[in-house]
């Protein structure tokens, strides 16, 4: 009688060193059952010189000279759920790709932190003071701020960012009003906590009406520069723009003029339109200077980076990469393939 085949113990590639110390939470969720090894270089070099002996790599970013070089890969595994840095279409066929949220939370907690810190003038306050002006006290006649509560915050999406954000707005009793492209019945919006849904045309309603914008919006061809000169109009003067998404949903240059001429009170921006081309280099987020205005919070692509969201993601990685060895389905699929549709062992 022929004993089953087993296909040799398959490996698992970490790569970049910002996941060094989640490597070892992985090592116990997978077990014995996969060999995992870390990468910290993640250049386009070194990539394809460990590439071809990994079953699954889990990575941000994949380009096609990569992908080439791929010979065993069955899934890729992006540690986020942004899957614009992967050139699908460079793969092969078999591989599955999965992504995975789980930061909606921690960036449900940031939209709501920089609706606070802007509307109250936090970062001003702190700045004045830390040199002596007492400008901004009640003493000095400096005018009150707003409250949040009974002010409406502009939703662009309700995925699992939007719907968490929600909540938190409401707890703050705020009225929201969101854009979605797939509009719930209205009968779920009391279980969503929206007050009103409206389709992708109705974006300068939402814009219009909100004293608080967050942009929720993945980005692909269709959202690029959602928000652009003619939306940032719409917009009240005294409405901020908060944007934990992607940068490019929100056109650099109409973004940096609304701020800059005061169309919009001020914006709190997270994810930009420029990044390191490596560890540790000094490069500014854009090649225009938000960092010389005074009306804007700048974050380095932090909102959803928390304890407990890379515990989420991890144990979700865990799970997939469990998943593909016992043939069962994936969780995330972004791209399906023929890699985990059979048990690892046959």
């Amino acid at each position: 009688m022929n004993s089953p085949s087993v296909l040799p113990e398959p490996t698992v590639l970490t790569v970049g060193q910002w996941l060094e110390p989640y490597v070892s939470r992985l090592v116990g969720l997978v077990g014995h059952r996969a060999n995992v090894e870390f990468l910290a270089d993640d250049s386009v070099d070194s990539l394809v010189s460990r590439i071809g002996g990994a079953d699954v790599v889990i990575t941000t970013w994949m380009d096609a000279p990569v992908a080439a070089a791929a010979n065993r890969l069955r899934l890729l595994q992006v540690p986020g759920s942004g899957v614009d840095r992967i050139d699908l279409d460079a793969l092969p066929d078999r591989v599955v790709v999965a992504n995975c949220y789980e930061h909606e939370y921690g960036i449900a907690e940031y939209i709501m932190m920089q609706a606070l810190a802007l509307t109250r003038g936090l970062v001003g306050m702190d700045s004045a003071l830390r040199s002596g002006d007492w400008c901004h006290s009640a003493a000095s006649g400096d005018p009150p701020r707003p409250e949040l509560r009974g002010r409406t915050l502009g939703l662009l999406g309700l995925g699992h960012i939007g719907r968490a954000t929600a909540v938190l707005a409401k707890a703050f009793q705020m009225r929201t009003v969101a854009m979605t492209r797939s509009v719930p019945p209205e009968s779920m919006w009391p279980d969503l906590a929206v007050d009103h849904v409206v389709p992708p045309d109705g974006l300068l309603d939402v814009l219009s009406a909100a004293d608080v914008v967050a942009v929720a919006l993945p980005l692909d061809p269709s959202t690029r520069s959602t928000i652009g000169e003619r939306e940032l109009a719409s917009m009240r003067r005294t409405a901020y723009l908060v944007n934990p998404a992607r940068g490019a949903v929100v056109d650099e240059a109409a973004l940096y003029d609304a701020l800059s001429r005061g169309v919009i009170a001020g914006a709190a921006i997270d994810t930009w339109y420029r990044y390191p081309a490596r560890d540790g280099e000094r490069i500014t987020p854009s090649r225009l200077p938000f960092e010389r205005l005074t009306n804007v919070i700048m974050t380095p692509h932090i909102a959803g980076y928390t304890a407990q969201t890379m515990d989420r993601r991890m144990d979700v990685i865990g799970r997939n990469i469990v998943a593909m060895l016992d043939g069962r389905p994936i969780e995330n699929v972004v791209r399906p393939g023929g890699g985990p549709n059979a048990p690892w062992s046959a």
